[in-house]
């Protein structure tokens, strides 16, 4: 079972930082999904854990969104 965070909460909450967590890498979940481990930290100390779990749908979405963002021109010659 994969549980749900509910992060609309961090928009209220001053301090809250959330990054990738660089030495681990991009792994498939038990139930099939993509979790990218992310980690949360509270006035950049206390980091906790939390990875951001995708369907491979919403992963292929997100991969496109990026490269989109990081190459600007490509998207505009297609």
């Amino acid at each position: 079972m994969t549980t749900r965070h509910n992060l609309t909460l961090a928009k209220t909450l001053p301090g809250l930082r959330l990054r990738r967590i660089g030495s681990r890498s991009v792994h498939h979940t038990h139930a099939g999904r993509i979790a990218v481990p992310l980690e949360i930290l509270h006035d950049a100390r206390d980091a906790e854990e939390l990875p951001l779990i995708l369907s491979a749908d919403e992963a292929a979405v997100l991969h496109a969104e990026l490269g989109r963002v990081l190459y600007p021109q490509q998207g505009a010659a297609s």
